[in-house]
């Protein structure tokens, strides 16, 4: 009662991001790596109380307040980034529903002028998919190229491209075509799964 636990709470900060709260998801990442990993070794104990260490003295509870490191704290920070950028959307429970996430609960900050977000060859059930971002948002547009993945390919791509000041998408260009597949509120884009290269530019 009153803590945190890294392993058994992965799961529900990954429900938020696949609902779509994705400010809850970040909210809770960015809290993970605040309160729960040592700034030197980005270990954490196997459970973090909630409350100021003075009263962790006196409780009669010591030994669980004062849990030994659990390795594997650092592996679930590296886990929900790897989810934050790159994720399998899930069926019923215990399956894949054969699409792929791109940047689910990428902050908008991310992607600031200038600013570029790179992935190569991340595995993924589907194989490994590559994604180079680079935002151009004082000119209106990102720029993405992707490489989906091929070994098992997916049978959608879902996109995400947050503008830094939430503006909504305007339009795209896969290919140096018009796109109309993409919900503007969203910031979301469809993209379909069996294609090798993808050059899409975004406008805001």
């Amino acid at each position: 009662a009153g803590g945190l636990d890294a392993l058994y709470g992965k799961g529900y900060l990954l429900s938020k991001l696949h609902e779509g709260r994705v400010r809850e998801f970040l909210l809770a990442f960015y809290a993970y790596l605040a309160f729960n990993l040592e700034r030197d070794t980005f270990a954490g104990r196997e459970s973090t109380v909630i409350y100021a260490s003075d009263l962790q003295t006196r409780s009669v509870f010591g030994t669980p307040e004062r849990s030994d490191p659990l390795p594997c704290s650092s592996a679930v920070a590296l886990h929900l980034l790897r989810q934050m950028l790159v994720t399998e959307e899930r069926g019923v429970p215990g399956t894949y529903s054969g699409n792929l996430l791109l940047l689910r609960g990428t902050p908008a900050d991310w992607l600031q002028e200038g600013k570029k977000i790179r992935i190569a060859n991340l595995p993924t059930h589907f194989g490994p998919v590559s994604l180079n971002v680079a935002s151009k948002v004082s000119r209106g547009q990102v720029r993405v190229d992707l490489r989906p993945p091929t070994r098992n390919p997916c049978q959608l791509i879902k996109l995400r491209v947050p503008h830094p000041d939430g503006a909504p998408i305007r339009a795209v260009q896969v290919n140096g075509r018009d796109w109309s597949d993409f919900q503007p509120q969203q910031q979301l884009i469809r993209l379909p799964g069996d294609s090798r290269l993808l050059r899409i530019k975004v406008r805001f």
